[in-house]
């Protein structure tokens, strides 16, 4: 409900809430979105990206954000791993609209849950019995 009215044209009113909303776009593997709202210097190099529908994005945690920087770590299931982003992304404004400028990554690696963790998503269930197995 907060990211689809930036998806469909709102400007996001500050850089975590483009970054959420391009979160949104890859779970959902809205290409077009995620292509657009890179900033003019690396649009050309990511025109063209497609999304790995193989990856299912899961959560997503925001770590810090300021002005235009957003530290966060983002969940994905790949085969039968759980993966962790966790980068820290610059973001300019452009003809008045927040844009994806660059991104430092800070690790990106598999992950292990220890037995009977209660899953990120915020369902309640064990991590084993929920996104583990969508």
């Amino acid at each position: 409900m907060c990211c689809e009215p930036i998806i469909l044209g709102d400007n996001a009113a500050t850089a975590e809430q483009l970054m959420r909303s391009r979160f949104s776009a890859f779970a959902t593997y809205n290409d077009d979105y995620i292509n657009k709202t890179f900033s003019s210097v690396n649009n050309l190099e990511h025109s063209n990206n497609k999304s790995n529908q193989d990856q299912q994005w899961l959560g997503l945690t925001i770590c810090s954000s300021t002005h235009d920087k957003v530290e966060f770590k983002a969940y994905y299931a790949f085969e039968t791993n759980l993966y962790v982003l966790h980068e820290v992304s610059d973001f300019v404004i452009e003809q008045g609209k927040w844009r994806y400028d660059k991104g430092v990554i800070v690790e990106h690696d598999a992950i292990k849950f220890p037995r009977n963790t209660e899953c990120f998503c915020g369902s309640g269930k064990k991590y084993k019995r929920c996104c583990l197995n969508k």
